[in-house]
């Protein structure tokens, strides 16, 4: 009991700063959801470690029936917030379906585990019990497969995710393990599956906080182009943009499959420099490079060939990346006006003019500067692009 006690202790800190993240933030849902997370995790811990029976001396019954739900229910709801963070049907539809459907019929699962608890036999509570653990572990491997998926197609916050539902799964196997009472289940057990719970939490909960950041960010900058903002946008120029093109490339040709170079061209860029000065584009391209990022995503390549040329790069057959759909994202979000601000200037608006040409390469045959320089060529000579309009395609 004292392993777990220190379990609870950890718990109630983490449930600590999850209402403190409401305290400070009451409006954003993300802060709502990290609190329901901890608080759900959290519960089934208590419940099927027996800490609540030892708080609160609950009849036998009591304690039968909500272990018989609450372990999948944690898991079904778990593994919903897991696809959210993961992008969605935006990211990646195969994710979405596995962790919005998994999560509804594991929480129809945790409903009819509570009826049958509640209309069966006290005698057969070890076979529900049995049942529970199951659909609980089945959602933990749910999360490791999905985590996985997104590490294999380049989601940079994917592999720490990874870490975290495996060390989830080892937990809510030893959970069950105690609950069950299987033979063997000693303090070494009860150690690790803390060790493993404390993990879980820990890394979880930072990477959720890092993706709200990294959204917030980019919401921000793509709103409105505040000179105040640092911009940092890590979009590699030159050299690094060709290198990392031809990388691109080589994965290619490891998946047989066609790289699609997208190019955008700014061309009034400098419309604001009579009243700006340099300012004026500094804060564009900040606000162009976040725009460009939220609508290919994490997954590809997105660079800056010159200040009036963005580049994306996507594997053709990636999931839930489609040429045509991260196009349509483009012309929709680069074209919306924005406010650029300096000093106490009133506040301009910026319409940006944009021409958008996208190059199928055959990544086994085809020059990365090459097809860079043509689709750039091919970018500064079409039409301007409004939103949702059809964009030149080099085939």
């Amino acid at each position: 009991m004292l392993i777990w006690s220190a379990l609870l202790g950890s718990l109630v800190t983490f449930a600590a700063l999850a209402t403190a993240g409401i305290a400070v933030a009451p409006r954003r849902a993300a802060s709502w959801y990290r609190l329901m997370f901890v608080l759900l995790i959290g519960g089934a811990l208590m419940i099927n470690t027996g800490l609540l029976h030892a708080l609160w001396h609950l009849p036998a019954s009591v304690q039968a029936w909500l272990r018989s739900f609450a372990g999948p229910l944690a898991a079904g709801v778990s593994l919903h917030y897991l696809g959210l963070w993961m992008g969605g049907m935006r990211e990646d539809p195969v994710v979405d379906r596995v962790t919005r459907w998994g999560g509804l019929l594991l929480c129809l699962g945790a409903t009819v585990l509570a009826l049958a608890a509640l209309i069966l036999s006290p005698t057969v509570s070890r076979a529900v019990l049995w049942v529970a653990a199951t659909l609980s572990l089945l959602g933990a491997v749910l999360a490791v497969l999905v985590s996985l998926r997104g590490a294999v197609l380049r989601d940079p916050l994917a592999p720490g995710m990874l870490l975290a539902c495996a060390s989830m799964t080892l937990m809510t196997a030893g959970i069950y393990a105690q609950s069950l009472q299987l033979p063997g289940v000693g303090s070494g057990i009860r150690a690790l599956t803390s060790l493993a719970a404390l993990v879980f939490f820990a890394i979880a909960t930072a990477l959720v906080d890092r993706r709200a950041r990294d959204n917030r960010r980019l919401s921000r900058l793509s709103h409105t182009a505040d000179p105040t903002v640092e911009p940092a946008t890590g979009l590699p120029i030159g050299a690094m943009l060709v290198s990392e093109i031809e990388h691109a490339f080589w994965r290619a040709r490891r998946q047989r499959c066609q790289c699609a170079v997208m190019c955008l061209h700014l061309r009034n860029l400098y419309e604001l420099n009579r009243d700006l000065g340099t300012a004026g584009d500094y804060q564009i391209l900040v606000a162009m490079a976040a725009r460009i990022r939220r609508a290919a995503g994490f997954r590809c390549v997105v660079g800056m060939y010159h200040p009036r040329c963005f580049v994306v790069v996507i594997n053709v057959d990636q999931p839930g990346q489609s040429p045509e759909m991260v196009l349509r994202r483009l012309s929709t979000f680069a074209c919306e006006p924005m406010t650029v601000l300096w000093t106490d200037m009133k506040p301009h608006t910026f319409h940006p003019e944009v021409g958008l040409a996208m190059t199928m390469a055959d990544a086994a045959a085809a020059s990365a500067l090459e097809v860079l320089n043509s689709t750039e060529a091919a970018a500064q000579s079409s039409d301007p692009v409004l939103p949702q309009s059809q964009v030149d395609t080099m085939l």
